[in-house]
């Protein structure tokens, strides 16, 4: 039953919405499930999905998909009036919290927004998720969240797809639009050795190593 709630909101997401109203309760039950609902945004989660029942792996990258590629290119204008963009943005750049479900959502929003063509919104996410979550905090959450076998092979996909964001971009953006600042390719690589820099020395300080646990749905 509970795997049923889920299948229809993601459904419901990948077809035509009829209007905001539906559109925001879509968006707020998983979000809610996964502990990042703003306050603001509750009400619109009154019935709530069951325990375990949306999985960050399993069904995130597709609620993050129909965002970029078809809920945000329809309704940002609507969420920008009715000040709703917010919920949104916790799909593809949640606001950093002490929940450990902010950063894995954003190692998931870089692997979606990567493997999915390019838009104004991918540049948009990627400029937010560069300032919001540094590669130390990306290092932490996967070894916090898998064993360390699984969590080697995961950060070392994870390292490919953010090496690959400044050519991404720049490619996209060509001559037409402008490249922030952040994801410009020398001032990006420039900060990712930085941060790199700061991981290996944690590692390398007394008494440092990260122990996985098995990661949550």
């Amino acid at each position: 039953m509970a795997q049923d709630d889920t299948k229809q909101i993601l459904d419901a997401l990948q077809s035509p919405i009829p209007d905001l109203e539906t559109l925001l309760t879509l968006l707020a039950r998983p979000l809610e499930s996964i502990g990042l609902l703003q306050t603001r945004f509750q009400t619109y989660a009154s019935e709530k999905l069951p325990k375990g029942a949306f999985s960050i792996p399993k069904h995130l990258p597709i609620v993050q998909r129909a965002l970029l590629q078809n809920i945000l290119p329809s309704w940002e204008d609507a969420l920008h009036e009715g000040e709703a963009l917010g919920i949104a943005d916790q799909f593809l750049c949640p606001i950093p919290s002490n929940s450990q479900n902010a950063p894995r959502t954003a190692l998931e929003a870089y692997s979606t927004i990567l493997s999915t063509p390019f838009n104004t919104f991918s540049v948009r996410y990627l400029f937010q998720l560069t300032r919001s979550y540094s590669i130390r905090t990306l290092f932490d959450c996967v070894f916090n969240v898998n064993s360390p076998d699984i969590a080697a092979i995961r950060w070392e996909d994870y390292v490919r797809a953010l090496i690959s964001v400044p050519v991404k971009v720049a490619n996209f953006c060509g001559h037409e639009h402008p490249i922030p600042e952040g994801l410009r390719y020398d001032t990006y690589i420039t900060d990712l050795c930085s941060h790199t820099g700061d991981i290996i020395r944690g590692l390398s300080s007394p008494g440092s190593g990260s122990q996985g646990k098995s990661a949550e749905s």
